[in-house]
């Protein structure tokens, strides 16, 4: 685990964060427009490291994903906390567009582990 130092309201933060391998599917089609619908699709995966990072916010502390597909990938953590999940493998960050921005997993319990450690 790494810590950071940044800058909020003009004040030097210490927040945690933490790599996490995350696998980026990749897809592509062709829109039919007589059926309706993507034919042809097509799929490619990436593995790639990102990080996590809790910050703190009014509302609440939020995970946010660091070099993730779209940028805008992040959760409230008692949302999270609330909705957990036993024996799941995967947390899905970005569910991703055909011919567009990529589907993002990331390991479950990895997730939790690090926002029960540090975000509580």
């Amino acid at each position: 685990m790494q810590l950071r130092i940044i800058n909020m309201n003009g004040e030097n933060k210490t927040i945690p964060t933490m790599s996490i391998s995350s696998r980026w599917v990749y897809e592509t089609a062709r829109w039919d427009d007589d059926l309706l619908k993507y034919v042809d699709r097509k799929s490619r995966e990436e593995i790639k490291t990102i990080e996590m990072v809790i910050e703190y916010s009014k509302r609440g502390k939020i995970l946010k994903f660091i070099g993730r597909p779209t940028g805008y990938e992040s959760y409230y953590i008692s949302d999270l906390l609330i909705n957990e999940i036993q024996g799941r493998d995967e947390f899905c960050i970005c569910a991703g567009t055909v011919n567009s921005w990529p589907a993002c997993y990331v390991d479950y319990q990895t997730v939790m582990n690090f926002i029960k450690r540090e975000g509580e």
